[in-house]
Parts: structure tokens; C-alpha cells; sequence
């Protein structure tokens, strides 16, 4: 059990993804968010650390993985980028991808919902079509990659980019996605009745 109430603000990550998970078990959170400095950031862990949680916890809890598949992708992962010498959270590729992406869901928006452009019915309701498709596709990037601090260095990049996405361009909420995706599905991932993108209970309970 830590105390990260005087770090949180020092957190390079910033004190969302601190206070995201307090008062849980947050062990495969941590492993997950530092996976490129897990060793340094464990150094500080052991400063703010208060006591020992005793008795069961929320929900299952499982061994670590020192030696298998997860484990060797993450040496993987920094052996490649150690290599290669790239930054893994560089965000200028993922903004120039999605950034014409926008610009025609804009459009596509326009056509469908601006009389004074004069298209034919069959032509608006096509665009409004294109609009949807258009509007999913910085969620599946921008948004998703902002959720794991993975575009961007800062906090802000993260907060900034999710909210743009989610809760702006698509009417969203990024809190309610933190809740659901970060602390549920990738911490219990595939956990019946623990991982909220299961369902809740067998078809015999019905």
C-alpha cells in the first residue's frame, strides 16, 4: 500500500493516472504504464510506501509474469526501441495520420446537416453515414493511445487529445472510458464478472 498523496503532482505522468486508480489494486496498471522505465520508477516506489494490504482483495489476483510471454514482449518492446533509438510516445505520426481524417468528418458533417450546400437527399444521408465511420476512426487512435499515455509525453497531451476526441468530437466521456477500459477490462482482461466487456452473468442464472 502507498501514499502518493505528495507525489501525484509530481508525477511525470500527471495526477489523473494517479488518482485514476486510488484506493485499488493497481499493480498491473503500474506494470502496464511503465513498461519503458519500470526499474526507475519502482525506486520510488519504496519512499511512499505505508503498509501491507492483508485479506482478499476486489477482485482475483494472479502471479506476475517474470519469465513468459508478457514479460518477454516488454523486453522485447525496449530492446527494440533501444535500438532503434525512436521515441515510442512521439506523437507527430499519429496527428499527421488522423489529421485529414478530421477534416473530412468535418466536411462530411457540413454536407449533411447544411440545407444551404443544396445536395440531394441520397447524397446528405451518405455523408451523415461517412460522418459516423469518420467520427470511430480518432477513437480507435487518437483517443485510445491517449487513454494509455502512449501519445505525447505529458499528462496533457493525454488529457487534451481524450477529451477532444471523446467527449467533443464524439459526444463521449473519457472518464467513463477510464473507468471501464483501464481499470476494468485491461486489469481483469477476459475475468468473467470482473472484466466489464464480459457479460455480467451466464445465461443459466437467467
Amino acid at each position: 500500500m502507498y501514499d502518493l498523496t505528495e507525489f501525484q503532482h509530481k508525477h511525470p505522468g500527471g495526477r489523473a493516472m494517479i488518482t485514476l486508480a486510488a484506493g485499488r489494486e493497481c499493480t498491473d496498471l503500474f506494470n502496464m504504464y511503465h513498461i519503458m522505465n519500470e526499474e526507475r520508477a519502482r525506486k520510488y516506489l519504496a519512499a511512499y510506501e505505508v503498509g501491507t494490504l492483508v485479506g482478499p482483495g476486489e477482485f482475483p489476483a494472479f502471479a506476475p509474469d517474470a519469465s513468459g510471454f508478457y514479460a518477454t514482449l516488454k523486453r522485447r518492446l525496449r530492446e527494440h526501441f533501444a535500438r532503434t533509438g525512436q521515441n515510442p510516445r512521439n506523437p507527430i505520426p499519429g496527428l499527421l495520420r488522423i489529421a485529414p481524417v478530421i477534416v473530412l468528418a468535418l466536411l462530411a458533417f457540413t454536407a449533411a446537416n447544411n440545407p444551404a450546400w443544396g445536395l440531394p437527399l441520397p447524397l446528405r444521408i451518405a455523408a451523415a453515414a461517412a460522418f459516423g465511420l469518420l467520427q470511430a476512426l480518432p477513437l480507435l487512435h487518437w483517443m485510445h493511445d491517449a487513454s494509455h499515455g502512449s501519445i505525447g509525453g505529458t499528462g496533457v497531451w493525454w488529457d487534451v487529445i481524450g477529451q477532444a476526441t471523446f467527449d467533443w468530437f464524439a459526444g463521449g466521456s473519457i472518464s467513463a472510458w477510464h473507468h471501464q477500459h483501464i481499470l476494468g477490462h485491461h486489469v481483469y482482461t477476459n475475468v468473467y464478472q470482473a472484466d466489464p466487456d464480459l457479460p455480467i452473468k451466464d445465461v443459466s442464472d437467467e
